[in-house]
């Protein structure tokens, strides 16, 4: 490889740069994973979810436990009215 004419701070698209011998095999990145999976790497998933609001975590919880109160026949009867 010409390190002159490589170190320029040009660009090149994949097949370019493999001609040019700047890298020495193509793949995509799930190629790549599931390689690295048959070596018996450790494969980690990461992502993103939707944080719960912290009133609605509550109110699902209060909610439960007048559910099973109310089951149980023990809520006192200052509390019925209000379901």
């Amino acid at each position: 490889m010409d390190i002159e004419a490589s170190s320029t701070g040009e660009a090149w698209i994949a097949n370019e740069a493999k001609a040019k011998g700047l890298v020495d095999i193509l793949m995509t990145s799930d190629q790549y994973l599931d390689i690295k999976e048959t070596e018996e790497y450790d494969l980690i998933r990461i992502g993103l979810r939707k944080k719960k609001n912290r009133k609605t975590l509550t109110m699902m919880i209060v909610d439960r436990v007048f559910t099973s109160l109310q089951q149980a026949s023990a809520l006192p009867p200052m509390f019925q009215a209000k379901l």
